[in-house]
């Protein structure tokens, strides 16, 4: 019984000694750089990488064009708020002109109707004088 144990120790030994090995082969391949960048999952990590890299860019520029386009249309609207305006205070003053205008008939009509009045009294003022034209 003592030999079968030894020899079953042994045989624990021996498969202890070649799991140790396979350890270390595994620990010297990992070590090995050019081991693990010529790897599957390495080079399929490196592809994602790669690809979530050109994503990023692809990204970054529509970024950057819709940041083109946001300060396109800033000064598209500003300059529509400007003309807005411009068209605002253009009417405004042509309201106060039309006002104005519309003042300065009233004047003018009332001035004329004073400038008929008096050349009737001037008319009937000559008459009654005696003066003719």
């Amino acid at each position: 019984m003592a030999v079968q144990r030894l020899t079953e120790l042994q045989d624990a030994l021996q498969n202890q000694l070649n799991l140790t090995q396979k350890i270390q082969d595994i620990q010297n391949k990992l070590d090995d750089e050019q081991y693990v960048l010529s790897s599957q999952q390495y080079r399929a990590l490196d592809d994602q990488l790669q690809h979530l890299r050109d994503e990023v860019n692809q990204y970054r520029d529509m970024v950057d064009q819709l940041q083109g386009e946001q300060i396109s249309l800033l000064n598209r609207e500003k300059d529509v708020t400007i003309k807005a305006e411009s068209s605002d205070a253009a009417r405004w003053e042509s309201n106060i002109s039309d006002s104005r205008a519309a003042n300065l008939q009233l004047k003018l009509q009332q001035c004329m109707s004073d400038c008929d009045t008096l050349q009737l009294r001037v008319e009937d003022a000559n008459q009654a004088l005696g003066v003719v034209y």
